[in-house]
């Protein structure tokens, strides 16, 4: 029986340790449950705020590569070679044609290289890569309207020399 009641205790004592009555804390077990709670919800917002964040990066870096800058002009593309038409205005013999026609020479001389002074400033600020298109596309209209007045002035030198060469030929 001594053995039992030695048993017994020692049962007891082994038990003791592990059949506490637990302590159940309400408030902060609630206060953990809406600390879990919100925890999940700031992950979730988390998530979708990277997504939204890698979709605005996307288009970013999109937007990004289509910039370029606008180098100085190559002035050799659309040229336009004045010297041969230097002369040509010493073929009128009226001096008030004669002045008339270097005014118009020196006007489109003086708008093609202005326009052409515009494209060579340099820029550190990058634009769209439309936009560099479109200026270059502008440019290349103008100096083509240029161009298109100095033949169109050209051709009026050739017919009045043409005609003061008919004339002289038929009084000779």
């Amino acid at each position: 029986m001594k053995t039992n009641k030695f048993m017994f205790i020692l049962l007891f004592i082994s038990f003791y340790g592990f059949s506490q009555v637990r302590y159940y804390d309400y408030k902060g077990r609630v206060i953990r449950k809406i600390e879990a709670n919100s925890a999940q919800s700031a992950k979730q917002s988390a998530v979708s705020t990277g997504y939204a964040y890698g979709m605005t990066n996307v288009t970013t870096l999109l937007e990004k590569s289509s910039k370029t800058i606008l180098h100085p002009y190559d002035v050799n593309y659309n040229f336009i070679n004045y010297a041969d038409y230097q002369g040509m205005c010493n073929y009128y013999l009226a001096p008030y044609k004669r002045n008339e026609c270097n005014n118009k020479l020196n006007y489109i001389k003086e708008a093609h290289l202005k326009i052409l002074s515009l494209l060579q400033l340099s820029n550190t600020g990058s634009i769209n890569q439309g936009i560099k298109e479109q200026i270059l596309e502008k440019y290349t209209s103008v100096t083509n309207k240029l161009f298109m007045e100095l033949e169109q002035l050209k051709n009026q030198v050739d017919k009045e020399t043409y005609y003061r060469q008919f004339l002289l030929k038929l009084t000779n």
